[in-house]
This record gives C-alpha cells, structure tokens and sequence, in this order.
C-alpha cells in the first residue's frame, strides 16, 4: 500500500510522514474489518516494519518483517532526502513499547551488508521482545539491499512458505 520510494521514483519524501504511514497501515486494518476479513498477515519492509509493529491490532494473524528498520534514529538516510518534519518524527519514533508487547509469530529476514538497515537493528529486538517465543530470524551472507541474487530471493520465498505453513 505504500510505494514511495520504489522503481523509478525521485527518491525525496513528497510529503511523507511518519503520520501519514500510520493512517495508511490503520486504514488497511479498516478495510479488512468492514470486509470481514478477520486475519491479516503482516508483510513490511524498512521503516514500514517498525510502524506496523507500533499499530498492532488482534487483526494480525503473524508478522514477516524484511529488512526492518527498527530503530530510525539508528538508520541510514543517505540516499533520501528527508524534510524537517520527518526528521523530527523519526527521532520521537519509539519501537521498544511495540516490541516490548510483540507475541504474534514473526518471522525476519534480514541482509547482513546492508546500509540502510544494518544488522545492528535485530539488537532492539533481542534486548525487548520477551514475551514472544515465535520469532524467526534467517539472514543473508553478504547479501545487500534487494537481495539482487536469485539464491537469495529463492531462500527468502522459502522460509516466507515455510512460515506461513506454520503460522499463516
């Protein structure tokens, strides 16, 4: 639902905010609801990750987190041009709450050669999440933004179907 920043776009925010994404993510969770569509399966990539995890809703049947951001102050912003309103978002952005109440299964695949969203961001993780048994966590050797090689897109659809299989 969020294709900023994808193919041939600008690479500058237009306009997006932290604020913004939340409404979008909450209005997918509406549109489930009125079409009683009681289960949804989370798939969010980047800073979408930690958003969605902040809105968590008995709505989520599981998680499939990619590349997650979850940590914004943390994260790498060089090749986006960011306004002054977004900056000011991301550092009043706060995923530990999220994570500290996480209990759906989820599982996470991440890059270990990835610049906008280093391995160092799995650490919130590992020092909140408690009450979540069910997390799943495969990375990538030397795998970099995209995962631009056919072995790795071919393990990632792996252990996304072997995850839903599980839990979706």
């Amino acid at each position: 639902f969020d294709l900023r920043d994808c193919g041939e776009s600008d690479k500058t925010d237009n306009g997006f905010s932290l604020k913004n994404a939340v409404a979008d993510i909450q209005n997918v969770f509406a549109w489930a609801k009125e079409r009683e569509r009681p289960r949804i399966i989370l798939i969010a990539e980047g800073l979408g990750a930690a958003l969605a995890l902040s809105l968590q809703s008995p709505q989520v049947e599981c998680a499939i987190l990619l590349w997650a951001i979850l940590d914004p102050k943390s994260a790498e912003w060089k090749e986006v041009e960011i306004s002054g309103t977004l900056k000011e978002e991301i550092e009043a952005f706060n995923t530990v709450p999220a994570l500290e109440n996480l209990s759906v299964p989820t599982l996470i695949q991440h890059r270990t050669v990835d610049d906008r969203a280093p391995m160092e961001q799995l650490d919130l993780l590992r020092k909140h999440v408690q009450k979540n048994r069910r997390i799943e966590i495969t990375s990538y050797e030397n795998g970099k933004h995209g995962l631009g090689r056919f072995n790795e897109r071919q393990m990632l659809f792996f252990h996304v179907r072997q995850f839903l299989q599980k839990y979706g």
